[in-house]
């Protein structure tokens, strides 16, 4: 498994222990015969740490370290380590020594004499004011230093008139992303000349942007820095280029994006040689899978990251993934311990603090709270929404210790967060540090309120968090958080009825039939219909209540009416898709009535762009196309016909930024339509990101659907909704006469409800 998923390390540590306990000499030659063949790793290894070794003698003007360097010129750090040199040289003659070097890399990146003319401008400086400079140069590159000796030595570069020297001190000297110093840097290296510094400038500007959680104006300056480096052939900087366009995407949890940035980083590291990169980027893939839920495939990137880690940094974070591995796997002695290796280490980041606040409530160990007020005190907070988190952290984790503190410190996250978001909406952007802080203060608070026993308040704040009372009967909420589980009700005649897990053993499942108990079922069954309530990630979800029984997911307060008069109603059906895709198109028959104007988008017209365009006007959309789960991520988008730009894709995000002004009833006739993303801040799928935009409902599938019959299942239900029937009753009658005629259960059963 681990050689077909590309860590070699973990294969051959595999295949040692195999030949450790097998006695067959056939398994033993076949063991030993694969090893040999993935021994090719350690070749890879051995030469970057030569190549290393020799950018290290480079930097500090080793005898012979030109010579050294030229045998590794085709090593993409080369040029890195290239720059430092050049920085630290004290005289002309040792200057121009750096020449053949300078034109061996020139050569490699197909530059004409970028490096070449670099090393024959600076040259022709007086050194006999650029030597100590550069001495100081390689004092603050080579030693440790205060914040104030590395910022009296800054003032003294950037007065100096030695322009490269002042622009290498400012990379070398981490400072916050407001700071004059990075502004300095941006300019400086925008101003140069080489495309190296160009490249980073448009990286330096994405991180202060993702620093201010800005990750919407980050990702443009990465993909223009993308097509320069790739343009210049900088294949160093397009490494790391890949590895923040995937951190990028990931936080906007765009996590099929994220892995193929990450995948293709990490190929073209493994191709050039570059072990700390592809370190790097194998740690990125561990990141996306754990995000995406995939436990096994996360450990497994990060285990072999574990095995290549070249510090006690990387090893720290590393250790901290495992923790919050573990904890999605309900495994908590597990992620105690890993924590504690973390610690170790060194002190934790926020990120261990997070998994820290989850652990500590069963696992709490002497230092933890001095640990916690030490990293969540120092932690440098840019903006409302990150200063909101770091309150709810805080609330999270004292929440145990003093209950009154930590809940009041809760409820001020969710204040500062909910002013966050709505600034950020003002100025139409997304704070996605805001909006998990307030989602996850609100899960602290919900399940404080059941450990109290106080499950009215619980069942109310699952309103409160959507802006709305939530109904006094027939409303069911239910919620997760790591080792504690709630569900929590009001049946047809007001009652209330909980069931209550502070230590779980298991998580809910996708399918969700028999998670609710049946006392609370009995509760709800004389309901006409009931409002779910469901915090992600358990929105969208199947088989939550019977059959028998009309229920919605219930996403915000109040409903939303079309315009009066002819209602628009798109059609999306018959879609030529792109031939590489090798997809049969879906035959829909359209049920437009006559008081409707029917727009039909079919062929080569279905493209995205147009799709989008159409929707905004539409009171009625029905969208027959085919539904695909991204690979690794559990994203569902829908495939379309490809547009002038190729894209034939239609992922959640552009449709949460569409207005739909016409509140239309959107029928997603497309398999694993209604599938749910693994998000926690904010409930993650198709039919929210049309809840977002404005409909009034949508009807969607968790499983693959026939074509002809959801043509006729969809098309009734929209009948019904016609003559006036609610839409979670239209589908449950629908249902039930279905499966009556037909004896099919089983994608009927999978069809959902969202208002």
């Amino acid at each position: 498994m681990y050689r077909d998923l590309g860590l070699p390390l973990l294969a051959m540590q595999d295949l040692a222990l195999l030949e450790q306990h097998e006695t067959d000499p056939g398994w033993l030659r076949e063991a030993r015969e694969r090893r040999d063949r993935l021994a090719g790793v350690l070749a890879r290894k051995a030469r970057w740490d030569a190549a290393d070794r020799a950018g290290d003698a480079l930097v500090k003007n080793v005898p012979g370290a030109v010579e050294g360097a030229l045998e590794y010129a085709d090593m993409p750090m080369m040029r890195r380590d290239f720059y430092h040199a050049i920085r630290t040289r004290t005289s002309r003659s040792e200057v121009l020594a750096l020449k053949p070097l300078a034109e061996a890399l020139d050569r490699g990146s197909g530059q004409i004499s970028v490096l070449a003319n670099y090393v024959q401008e600076v040259s022709s400086h007086d050194f006999s004011r650029r030597a100590p400079l550069a001495q100081d140069y390689g004092q603050l590159l080579t030693q440790k230093m205060s914040d104030a000796d590395k910022d009296a030595l800054l003032q003294n570069f950037l007065g100096s008139g030695e322009g490269d020297i002042a622009l290498g001190a400012l990379l070398l000297v981490d400072r916050p992303p407001d700071s004059e110093y990075v502004s300095e840097l941006i300019n400086r290296a925008i101003a140069s000349k080489d495309p190296w510094f160009k490249v980073l400038a448009l990286q330096k500007t994405a991180k202060r942007l993702w620093q201010k959680d800005r990750y919407d104006l980050a990702l443009p300056k990465l993909e223009e820095a993308l097509k320069l480096c790739t343009q210049d052939n900088l294949i160093y900087r397009c490494i790391e280029v890949r590895n923040d366009l995937a951190y990028v995407t990931a936080w906007l949890f765009r996590l099929d994006e994220a892995e193929s940035d990450a995948r293709e980083g990490l190929a073209q590291a493994r191709q050039r040689g570059q072990w700390d990169q592809e370190r790097m980027l194998l740690e990125t893939l561990g990141s996306i899978s754990r995000n995406a839920a995939d436990v096994t495939l996360a450990h497994a990137y990060l285990e072999e990251a574990l095995l290549m880690a070249g510090g006690r940094s990387s090893a720290r974070n590393i250790h901290q993934n495992f923790a919050h591995l573990a904890i999605q796997s309900l495994e908590l002695d597990e992620a105690r311990a890993e924590l504690d290796q973390a610690l170790a280490l060194d002190r934790l980041t926020m990120h261990g603090i997070a998994a820290l606040a989850d652990v500590a409530r069963t696992r709490r160990a002497p230092g933890d709270e001095q640990m916690v007020r030490a990293v969540l005190e120092s932690e440098p907070t840019y903006t409302a929404g990150q200063r909101a988190f770091v309150k709810f952290l805080r609330g999270r984790f004292f929440l145990e210790v003093d209950p009154t503190a930590g809940r009041e410190l809760l409820n001020q996250a969710i204040t500062e967060a909910m002013n966050a978001e709505a600034a950020a909406r003002a100025e139409d952007w997304t704070d996605i540090t805001a909006q998990h802080a307030r989602a996850y203060s609100f899960t602290s608070l919900i399940f404080d309120d059941a450990r109290r026993g106080d499950f009215g308040s619980a069942l109310t704040r699952f309103g409160t968090e959507r802006g709305f009372s939530p109904p006094d009967r027939c409303v069911l909420g239910l919620t997760e958080d790591t080792e504690r589980s709630l569900l929590v009700a009001r049946g047809a005649n007001g009652q209330l009825v909980k069931d209550y897990s502070p230590l779980r053993t298991a998580r809910f499942p996708m399918d969700m039939e028999g998670v609710v108990p049946p006392d609370m079922l009995k509760a709800l069954e004389a309901c006409d219909s009931v409002d779910v309530l469901a915090r992600p990630p358990l929105q969208g979800r199947a088989r939550l209540l019977p059959a028998t029984m009309a229920w919605r997911y219930r996403t915000q307060g109040t409903a939303r009416q079309p315009p009066a008069g002819k209602r628009a109603h798109l059609v999306v059906n018959d879609v030529r898709y792109d031939e590489r895709r090798n997809e049969t198109p879906l035959k829909w028959i359209a049920r437009i009535a006559s008081d409707e104007d029917g727009k039909v988008l079919s062929g080569m017209d279905a493209t995205p762009s147009r799709v989008l365009a159409e929707m905004s006007a539409a009171a009625e959309i029905d969208l027959a196309t085919h539904g695909k789960v991204a690979l690794g991520s559990r994203v569902t988008y829908l495939l379309l016909a490809p547009g002038l730009d190729g894209t034939d894709t239609l992922f959640e995000e552009r449709i949460r930024k569409l207005k739909l002004p016409n509140a239309p009833l959107v029928i997603l006739a497309a398999c694993e339509a209604a599938q749910g993303t693994a998000a926690l801040h904010e409930p993650g799928s198709l039919p929210n990101a049309f809840m977002a935009a404005g409909a009034r409902g949508v009807v969607a599938a968790t499983l693959s659907i026939p074509d002809e019959d959801s043509s006729e299942f969809f098309g009734r239900v929209r009948d019904r909704v016609r003559s006036g029937v609610a839409l979670s009753i239209a589908v449950r009658d629908e249902r039930l006469e279905w499966q009556q005629r037909s004896g099919d259960t089983d994608w009927v059963n999978g069809i959902l409800v969202f208002e």
